[in-house]
């Protein structure tokens, strides 16, 4: 007959049980990190359409003023995307960046509005490139 006894037999089994239920548990938590989204926060960042909407509101643009206009975001956009996509270039670097290509679409939007509308445009609150609402400040004049 076998030379192991019985308590270590017993001993052996519940070790492998424990080892066990530790193994199955590391899959399901594993299985759970892996299954859960990788950031489930939504983009803090008012969308182009948001932000179109609201100067529509605020400045009564005219037609001609938004396409204008939508044309400006737009082709910042994919700059912008590109730049926060690049892994190669420092954050202080690419914060400088950022901010001048704001000022860009800034200087850009108010050259399309009339006096009225740029007195309007200046007042209006920045919006936070961290958080992506108002910061309280207002624009600088672009002239």
């Amino acid at each position: 007959m076998n030379s192991i006894s019985i308590s270590s037999r017993k001993s052996l089994l519940l070790r492998g049980g424990s080892i066990l239920l530790l193994a199955l548990g590391l899959v399901v938590s594993t299985n759970s990190i892996l299954a859960a989204p990788a950031d489930d926060k939504p983009d803090p960042r008012p969308s182009p359409g948001d932000r179109m909407k609201h100067m529509v509101e605020e400045l009564g643009l005219t037609e001609a003023q938004k396409g204008q206009i939508k044309g400006i975001m737009e082709s910042q956009r994919a700059k912008m995307e590109a730049l926060r996509e690049d892994e190669t270039t420092p954050r202080t670097e690419k914060r400088a960046k950022m901010q001048a290509m704001r000022d860009e679409i800034q200087k850009s939007i108010r050259a399309v509005l009339t006096p009225e509308q740029q007195a309007k445009f200046d007042a209006m609150p920045r919006p936070d490139p961290r958080q992506g609402r108002p910061a309280g400040g207002k624009r600088d004049k672009q002239d």
